[in-house]
């Protein structure tokens, strides 16, 4: 679970620890595999509202290391850190992260 400390990075920081969330009840899901809950509508409803989460993630600028962990550990919860764009992004982010702390170092 993320735990908001930065206020830098908090409404992005929101978002990864909703997915979180989200992904806690989705592996519950999984865990019933054999179940009748896995592939049910709420899971299938709860899978689709994570994906679309974590692109919005993914796509928002981050500042903090905190917000990278974050949004890497999205991106392979959804299987999006093979994507060459999130890949990207990520690398953008680490470098904004990286000259920042630089910056505050001077």
């Amino acid at each position: 679970m993320t735990k908001i400390t930065d206020t830098t990075d908090a409404a992005l920081l929101a978002l990864i620890a909703r997915h979180d969330q989200m992904w806690t009840r989705i592996d519950a899901f999984h865990a019933e595999e054999d179940s009748q809950m896995c592939g049910c509508p709420e899971h299938v409803a709860l899978a689709h509202a994570a994906e679309q989460l974590a692109v919005q993630i993914i796509a928002t600028p981050c500042s903090t290391r905190q917000a990278v962990a974050g949004k890497l550990r999205v991106a392979h919860h959804e299987d999006f850190d093979h994507d060459i764009a999130t890949q990207i992004m990520l690398r953008h982010d680490l470098a904004r992260v990286e000259a920042a702390e630089r910056e505050a170092a001077v």
